[in-house]
């Protein structure tokens, strides 16, 4: 297997590749989020949840978690505490703080609604966007830290400890 399928067949490949997607990515929330989930929310362009939706913290059971994203999504405290809690962010809570971009009674029905409304853009306009959008994260380290995630996931699974 090649370097490259490595890092796409794993796990953290999975969450770089849906962040970095040249497609418009919608993710759909009802109940509780936790985990892969969490990851999911903080890698798609968009969020839409239910009101009764919660979102708990990937950082504790997901090495893979992504800290720059989410404090470019959430803000730098918003992401810390979020982090370092062990509360999970109620709807309101996680669309207060950028991680979710639309609460509504049919979550479903609205991110249909996004997408249609996203499906007017000139595909020109939404390639550039993307680019641009990708251009910042990489700047700012995302890829990076996807990078020293899976590394740190890597020394998880033999027992070595990360000292940064």
């Amino acid at each position: 297997m090649t370097v490259r399928e490595q890092s796409f067949f794993s796990v953290t490949g999975v969450y770089q590749s849906i962040c970095f997607a040249n497609k418009v990515t919608i993710l759909v929330v009802e109940g509780g989020c936790a985990g892969a989930g969490s990851l999911l929310a903080l890698g798609c362009d968009f969020v839409v949840c239910g009101p009764q939706a919660e979102f708990h913290s990937p950082f504790a059971s997901a090495p893979e978690a992504n800290f720059v994203l989410a404090a470019l999504i959430m803000r730098l405290n918003r992401a810390k505490q979020w982090a370092l809690g062990d509360r999970p962010l109620s709807a309101a809570q996680a669309h207060a703080a950028g991680l979710v971009n639309d609460v509504a009674d049919d979550p479903l029905a609205a991110a249909r609604a996004m997408a249609r409304s996203i499906s007017r853009v000139p595909l020109d306009g939404l390639a550039m966007s993307k680019l641009m959008t990708g251009a910042v994260m990489d700047a700012q380290g995302v890829g990076q830290d996807f990078d020293l995630a899976g590394f740190y996931a890597q020394a998880q699974q033999f027992g070595q400890t990360w000292h940064g």
